[in-house]
């Protein structure tokens, strides 16, 4: 990640910052899902890792085959809708300012 970062800066936008990094597909409980966001943390630091972090649940893949909103499942879909409702209202204040 932190290349991808370093070759926008340096090849594509100076100017551009980093809003955040939001993590996704995070399993329940995964002793490698901790260590990967460990490393993320080291290279992006913590404050720029927003969250919620969005969950791993099929839901999300059947919304994506579907091509149907993630919120159209109701209660199904109900901690992902609301992680990603509060990303979105995160995304608003950081593109305001």
């Amino acid at each position: 990640m932190a290349d991808v970062i370093d070759e926008v800066w340096d090849s594509h936008n100076s100017n551009l910052d980093l809003a955040g990094v939001i993590v996704n597909k995070v399993p329940g409980v995964s002793g490698e899902a901790d260590r990967r966001y460990d490393e993320l943390v080291r290279i992006v630091g913590k404050k720029a890792i927003w969250q919620p972090v969005i969950p791993q649940r099929v839901i999300v893949t059947q919304a994506v085959g579907d091509r149907r909103a993630i919120h159209s499942y109701g209660a199904r879909s109900a901690d992902v809708s609301v992680a990603f409702d509060q990303l979105w209202k995160k995304l608003r204040r950081v593109t305001r300012d």
